[in-house]
């Protein structure tokens, strides 16, 4: 008699695990890389903005907490802290012109890069500058944030627009 019994619980350890339920979808987000790119090209025209009108608190605000700042012949910048005293020394030059072009942009839901060339105007005599940058936009929070911002120095590119 005990074969039936053990039939039986056979059976049932079968139907139990037919009748378990189905795994939840992934409750993850999708990513969307269009939205992405329209948020991260309004933070580049605050970015830019806030050059110029001395918004400080916006520049701190847009890096992460460990972001990178590579000025042109400068050593890097590590940290909120650090940038934050750089931004200031970049408002205080008077910028009265900032504009940056993307020409590419590639990555996915967690980290998107930003290649493009960047003009400004600056100090008293309108000293003009040009070249290329490259930014690294990190998701935080639902949010992009600068985690690196390098740029170069091209005096040949105030002659070209892209």
């Amino acid at each position: 008699m005990k074969a039936p019994n053990a039939l039986l619980a056979s059976l049932f350890l079968i139907a139990l695990a037919a009748c378990r339920a189905p795994e939840a979808p992934s409750q993850e987000p999708t990513f969307d890389f269009s939205e992405a790119g329209r948020i991260i090209d309004g933070h580049t025209r605050r970015f830019t903005e806030s050059h110029i009108t001395g918004d400080l608190a916006f520049l701190d605000s847009v890096f992460t907490e460990d972001a990178r700042v590579y000025a042109p012949g400068s050593e890097v910048v590590s940290g909120r802290a650090n940038i934050s005293a750089i931004n200031a020394q970049y408002v205080s030059y008077g910028i009265s012109e900032f504009e940056e072009i993307s020409t590419a942009r590639y990555g996915g839901p967690d980290f998107i890069v930003d290649e493009g060339t960047y003009r400004m105007t600056y100090g008293p005599d309108s000293t003009s500058e040009a070249g290329r940058y490259l930014n690294v936009w990190k998701r935080v929070g639902g949010d992009w944030k600068l985690t690196a911002n390098m740029w170069t120095t091209r005096p040949g590119d105030l002659d070209q627009k892209e």
